[in-house]
């Protein structure tokens, strides 16, 4: 999958390292704007999507289930990602094939809103 137009309507979830090497979780809710590079491994980042522990999926205390798995959690509103949660434990999140995994030049612990030119 190469284009955003395949992930239109679809709620989708990304993943994304900031400079401190936290890691984040946006959830396009079917709209949200999404990294080139994440659509070149949109595999990868519904597996690590599916290996979290999320025993309230399906409901809005899910973003309290990434909060408790150290991540930062964006959801899309409107023309921006809006952080919503913030780790509740201080984990650093290891995957496999992190490195393919995008870095984005800011702290997730100031910025509580990311925009597509952002990254």
């Amino acid at each position: 999958m190469n284009e955003a137009k395949e992930l239109e309507g679809i709620d989708f979830d990304w993943f994304a390292f900031d400079i401190e090497g936290n890691i984040g979780i946006f959830a396009t809710v079917g709209r949200g704007a999404v990294p080139v590079d994440v659509l070149n491994s949109v595999e990868m980042h519904e597996k690590i999507s599916s290996e979290l522990h999320t025993p309230n999926w399906g409901n809005d205390a899910i973003w309290d289930d990434y909060a408790k798995s150290g991540l930062y959690v964006f959801d899309w509103r409107d023309e921006s990602y809006a952080r919503i949660r913030s780790p509740v434990v201080n984990a650093r999140f290891v995957a496999k094939d992190a490195e393919k995994i995008p870095r984005l030049r800011f702290s997730f612990k100031v910025k509580s809103e990311v925009y597509a030119n952002d990254f």
